[in-house]
């Protein structure tokens, strides 16, 4: 996957590629030259929400060096994931709520963190 957006419902829309020539992907007469995919999730495939999930206001997304992060208290500690999952830091807002990500590559992250009253924050954002 390389493109990732929100749609209008709630969802999310994924757009990627294979190159796959071992017969994983089915469908095509031909395998290899690149197939392209789009996948569509509902809002209610995207995540298993509890009442204990909020949404966390990340802005501006897409960003560059410095995203801002409205949180219920500050300093929070923050853990970053990538697309895949894998967790990519775990950092320390400044008391403002801002976050330096300069040092990520460009490409789509989600953030997860946790009020001292033990609700979870989770939010998204994309890395220019």
């Amino acid at each position: 996957a390389y493109a990732i957006d929100q749609t209008p419902d709630g969802g999310l829309i994924i757009g990627g590629n294979t190159w796959s020539t071992d017969g994983d992907v089915t469908g095509s007469e031909v395998m290899g030259p690149p197939d392209f995919w789009i996948v569509k999730l509902g809002h209610e495939s995207v995540a298993a929400e509890t009442p204990e999930t909020e949404n966390l206001e990340i802005y501006p997304s897409p960003v560059n060096d410095v995203l801002s992060l409205k949180l219920p208290q500050a300093p929070m500690q923050v853990r970053v994931y990538d697309l895949s999952g894998k967790q990519v830091g775990i950092v320390q807002p400044r008391p403002d709520g801002r976050l330096d990500v300069s040092h990520l590559s460009a490409g789509f992250y989600f953030l997860e963190a946790w009020s001292e009253d033990g609700r979870r924050l989770i939010g998204r954002f994309q890395k220019h």
